[in-house]
């Protein structure tokens, strides 16, 4: 930033001026000025820190005349243009002074000098920003520090030299010399240069005696100007009273001197120059004081970005004049600057014709840069395109590939960068050493590339943040412990990144976060305004932030490894730095270092050996007295059960049974030419002093349309109205099984149990053989006495009537008739059955609970449909149907991902803030807790374990689900998070946090089976399996702006197809997939909602919009009816159906 920028410098805290020394204090300007005598030379030095004045754009301060101000704020431009230092001496000082008229050069006495110029030497310090050299350099600090401060002979220590810079100019081209004390030896190779806290050298000093030199070491300059900004988003809606609507709200945002970053696309090599809303928007930033960033780009062809047309290989100069006729063509105001940046994200390749190349890119840069800057005017400052964390061309692999063509790295001015933290917090960054890794979600990620243009030779590289933000729903990082991006924490994380961190870096020029508003919504979780125009909490939050400019000093720190003398003792050395021609501009003595000797060898001492200590034997628990209540549960009779009588009740038969005689029939065996539903059922009653009821049964399943029949027993409340679900299944399995479930509570109350068959007309029929049914009563003591619920004898339901021709029964036919609609009407249903409502609907949850706090995890038990909750610290079991709360159990801290045995119904939760695994009964009944699993953060159940991801110890463990012990276990290299398995090749599949990388795993052995890679940042945050295809899908991330879904051919481990996000559809925060095989659609849940895409070719299907909570594990499909739960962030659950199956009945 040119003006302000350089007059906020000189007028700043400890703004240090040179070559004179002046009483300041009683001139009036500042009571805080310090004069002395630098003490070997001439030179004559003040530092004076005097205030910011209410006419340069600040808060209240001491106001100067106006002809100063005037010339102080257009003096300090070649303070920030130059970037170097100034030297004068006092004769040099006279000479210009007596250019300018001020004084005559007979004046060269010094005491003469400063009493007769005191006025005019004023002026003058108010208008050449200096940077003093000389023997103590105001304004530098020098810190030395070593570790450890004590060490045994010969061993080695770390120094580090830290140089900071309070000044607006670079020190150039200095040395480095420590004079090691006696005895002291550097270490070869361990030396490591930093600038700005950006590795940029590991060149060993000169070692000369006991003296270590690194020579032409440049100390960055200082920044005390205003880094606020903001990124617009008026492009498709440019009108002039749109702009200025969002161009006030960031001058109200970020008040004067502000950052406004802004698209400009659609360039070709016909375009004759801008555009006029492109040219109203930069006059509108001048006529605010805003200092305008333009982002020119070619067209979007939908999904992609068209790359620059080349004229020959490597040769966009045709198009490069066309960015420069724009360029020119923009308005330019005084000495303000503006800021071009040339395209965005070219490593992605949605942004570069659907293959990234960075040596077209590089090309394409260098060709527009030069027919900019043959413009002739310095006040358009270049900027490269920002290059995206992640992407499908990895950024510094960009950056080293740019390197190969000529003048690349040397194209751009200012370095844009594009620092996206997912959900870290500010303070995980790089710069304090907090961010040891996942490195490239940062709000300093840019030190990564930094770095890599350090390697090049491109060093002292100034950035501007031309996009950063936090998203809401981001969730990249919940398996470390970071919660997922909401309203609040986005406001006290983007506040704090301002305030308290980029504000103190010295390379950073300004931030401009993305976006304000998107007025379409296409980026809305990005917003800082709503459409209306109402506030986000990070609006408010560092709207109410004092903008006020802080200095940042500028750093150069040199660390180096240091062996101790052979003797012991207390050893010190010196530091000093040295200028270009030698002059001494600082130095100090090191922190003194206690040398001690070798301990003596030491005696071993016997351990006692532990008393142990006795384990109390638990208290006998009374054995409950249990009682059967159910008539004829062998069904070896006619009494006890009602058959309604439908198109095709339930019949007794003897053709199959278990035991005895008879089972009871539901359902159609052979041809199902019409829809139909098929029951038996009896009522029992629970007495008050009932403690468990366990339903059992024994099924023998039957069906040619697993795809559309269902086997179904339910329970029913004394009206015959469903209460729960006790089995939900299609199987073909034709066999005898045993079913057994333990219902919650209704103590007191008349129920019914209710076994039913459903078949749809379409030919191919279900049915399912019943016997040796059974309810068992339990208490503690005599009191649970059965008690016989009469029948209700014939119970009729609404039909479905068969044509004239199939013939109908006397009983039927004194029915009126109706006329289903196909292939079921709706009348025609079974009662006991709630409807299933269509569309993206609420679950009704029970009473106080619909925003009982973030869910954090979920799972669907699909065979009794239930739906299992962790919110905050407990577990939840609900009906999945209606929502109604079978029961709660506490936790005692919540738990990131749950998991269900289909088979018995147990309950898995995993507590990564308690490193355990806790096992329930399918009536909650806590079975156990496994503890010592570090940070487990998922799992999946089957095959008679339960495999657990314990992301803070990079393993995954298997467990035994009977006996909880530990199975087998395997380090990996990296986090793993998602988990699938396949329990028929007995494979395991993890995703790796970091690396993208999916792992096929023996189930048994944990042994490596196979791997495949996946492009994009490389945080594979949820897996599902299609056993019947082998296929495996991955919800991943390209970028921190777009998300990911990809398809694995399990037989070679490959990438068969991905959707990446687009412009239209930006899938940010994808982070959940489930799979449909049956319905062969594929589900992803994102930060915006949920999107149902074709299984095979990944083609979007629907979409519903729900805000989502950011939990991974919180979205579930029941397969048998196709209907999704997800959870939003409020804490509330909705069911969606996003495709409408062929049955008509059961979506």
């Amino acid at each position: 930033m040119t003006g302000h920028r350089g007059y906020d410098m000189l007028l700043g805290r400890e703004s240090i001026f040179a070559d004179a020394c002046i009483g300041l204090t009683k001139g009036g300007v500042s009571s805080s000025a310090r004069c002395f005598i630098a003490p070997s030379t001439a030179y004559i030095v003040i530092q004076a820190a005097i205030p910011s004045v209410s006419w340069c754009g600040r808060g209240p301060g001491r106001s100067l005349t106006s002809a100063v101000s005037r010339v102080g704020c257009q003096a300090a431009s070649g303070l920030v243009d130059s970037g170097r230092a100034v030297t004068k001496t006092p004769m040099r000082w006279l000479a210009e002074l007596s250019e300018r008229g001020t004084v005559s050069a007979r004046a060269v006495d010094r005491r003469a000098f400063l009493v007769r110029l005191r006025a005019a030497l004023l002026l003058l310090l108010l208008t050449t920003p200096l940077v003093p050299v000389g023997a103590e350099v105001p304004g530098l600090e020098l810190l030395v520090s070593v570790e450890p401060a004590t060490v045994q002979v010969g061993q080695t220590l770390d120094y580090s030299i830290t140089l900071r810079n309070s000044s607006a100019g670079a020190i150039l081209d200095a040395t480095v010399r420590h004079v090691l004390a006696e005895g002291f030896t550097f270490v070869a190779g361990s030396t490591e240069i930093q600038y700005n806290h950006t590795p940029v050298s590991a060149s060993d000093p000169v070692v000369s005696g006991g003296s270590l030199s690194w020579s032409g070491l440049d100390v960055p300059a200082g920044r005390a100007t205003s880094l606020a900004g903001m990124h617009t988003f008026v492009q498709d809606r440019c009108s002039r009273s749109y702009i200025e609507y969002q161009l006030d709200r960031v001058s109200e945002l970020m008040e004067p001197n502000a950052f406004a970053k802004q698209l400009f696309y659609g360039i070709t090599r016909e375009t004759t120059g801008p555009l006029g809303c492109w040219a109203d928007f930069v006059n509108a930033c001048y006529d605010r004081g805003l200092l305008p960033v333009v982002r020119l780009q070619g067209r979007y062809g939908g999904p992609n970005w068209i790359k620059p047309q080349a004229t020959a290989p490597g040769d966009y100069s045709e198009i490069a004049q066309a960015y420069a006729r724009v360029v020119n063509g923009l308005p330019k105001r005084g000495d303000r600057p503006l800021y071009v940046e040339i395209w965005n994200e070219p490593n992605l390749d949605i942004e570069w014709s659907g293959q990234a190349n960075p040596t077209e890119y590089a090309h394409f840069l260098v060709d527009v840069a030069q027919a900019i800057r043959a413009l002739g005017d310095g006040r358009v400052r270049i900027l490269n395109g920002g290059l995206s964390p992640g992407g499908n061309y990895e950024s510094r692999a960009f950056i080293d590939a740019m390197a190969s063509v000529p003048g690349a790295l040397q194209a751009f001015d200012v370095w844009s960068v594009h620092p996206y933290p997912g959900n870290h917090p500010p303070e995980y960054n790089i710069h304090d050493g907090t961010a040891t890794t996942y490195q490239e979600l940062t709000i300093d990620s840019y030190q990564l590339e930094l770095e890599r243009l350090a390697a090049h030779g491109r060093v002292g590289v100034q950035v501007l943040l031309t996009e950063t933000g936090y998203a809401l729903g981001q969730s990249n990082f919940v398996f470390q412990g970071y919660p997922p991006i909401d309203e609040a924490n986005r406001a006290d994380y983007i506040s704090r990144a301002l305030r308290d961190h980029w504000s103190r870096w010295p390379e950073v020029l300004g931030v401009c976060p993305f976006e304000l508003v998107d007025p379409f919504g296409v980026w809305h979780v990005w917003d800082w305004l709503y459409p209306g125009g109402a506030r986000h909490q990070q609006y408010d939050a560092v709207a109410s932030l004092d903008m006020t400019p802080v200095l940042a000093k500028g750093e150069l720190v040199v660390s180096f490894r240091v062996r101790a003398a052979d003797q012991p003792g207390s050893y010190g050395g010196r530091v000093e730095v040295v200028s270009s021609s030698g002059d001494l501009l600082a130095w100090v003595d090191v922190p003194p270092v206690q040398v001690v000797g070798l301990p003596p060898t030491s005696t071993p001492t016997v351990t006692a050996t532990p008393i142990a200590t006795p384990t109390l034997s638990p208290t006998p628990s009374v054995t409950p007295v249990c009682y059967p209540v159910l008539v004829n549960g062998g069904f070896e009779d006619d009494g006890g059960w009602e058959l309604p009588n439908t198109v095709h009740p339930a019949t007794y038969t003897e053709t199959l049974r278990r035991q005895g005689v008879r089972s009871v029939l539901v359902g159609v065996v052979g041809e199902a030419n019409y829809a139909s539903y098929s029951s038996a059922r009896q009522a029992f009653q629970v007495p008050a002093s009932c403690s468990s009821v366990r339903i059992s049964f024994w099924y023998y399943p039957v069906s040619e349309d697993v795809a559309h029949g269902r086997q179904y027993v339910l329970l029913l409340d004394a009206d015959k109205q469903y209460l729960e679900t006790v089995m939900w299944i299609a199987s073909d399995a034709r066999q005898w099984e045993f079913y057994e479930h333990e219902l919650v509570g209704h103590q007191g109350e008349t129920l019914w149990i209710h076994f039913g068959v459903y078949n749809d007309g379409q030919g191919p029929a279900t049915a399912m053989y019943v016997d040796d049914a059974d309810v068992q009563l339990c208490g503690s003591d005599d009191n649970v006495t059965p008690t016989a619920v009469p029948s209700q004898g014939g119970l009729w339901l609404p039909l479905l009537w068969k044509e004239a021709s199939s013939g109908v029964s006397a009983q039927e036919g004194s029915r009126p008739r109706e006329t289903p609609t196909s292939p079921v009407g709706v009348s025609a249903i079974d009662l006991a059955l709630p409807k299933r409502p269509t569309g993206l609907t609420a679950l009704e949850l029970p009473s106080g609970r619909d925003q009982a706090g973030q869910i954090r995890a979920m799972a669907l038990d699909e065979r009794r449909r239930r739906l299992l909750l962790s919110v905050e610290d407990q577990l939840m079991v609900l009906d999945a149907v209606t929502g109604r709360a079978i029961f709660a159990h506490p936790l005692g801290s919540p738990a990131m991902a749950l998991a269900v045995d289909a088979d018995s119904g147990t309950i898995y939760a995993v507590l990564p803030d308690r490193g355990e695994l806790c096992v329930f009964a399918a009536d909650g009944d806590e079975r156990g807790r496994i503890d010592g699993l570090g940070r487990p953060t998922n799992l999946v159940v089957g095959l008679g374990r339960a495999y657990v991801a314990d992301s803070a110890g990079h393993r995954v463990v298997a467990i035994d689900s009977e006996s909880h012990g530990i199975l087998a276990e395997r380090a990996l290299p990296a986090a793993p998070q998602a988990l699938a398995l396949d329990p028929v090749a007995h494979r395991l599949y993890v995703g790796q946090m970091g690396t993208g990388m999916i792992l096929a795993l023996d189930a048994d052995t944990l042994a490596l089976e196979g791997q495949v890679a996946l492009e994009g940042l490389g945080y594979p945050r949820d897996l599902a399996l299609d056993v019947a295809t082998g296929r495996l899908y991955v919800a991943h991330a390209l970028s921190p702006k777009y998300g990911a879904i990809s398809a694995i051919d399990l037989a070679d481990m490959s990438v068969v197809a991905t959707v990446w996000g687009d412009q239209e559809r930006p899938l940010s925060g994808a982070d959940a997939v489930s799979v449909d095989g049956k319905r062969g659609v594929a589900l992803l849940g994102y930060a915006d909602g949920l999107v149902a895409l074709d299984a095979t070719s990944l083609e979007v299907l629907d979409t519903a919009r729900v805000l989502r909570g950011g939990w991974a594990g919180a979205l579930a499909i029941d397969r048998l009816e196709g209907t999704a739960y997800v959870a939003e962030d409020k804490g509330r659950v909705w069911s969606w159906q996003p495709v409408v199956s062929d049955d008509g009945v059961w979506p």
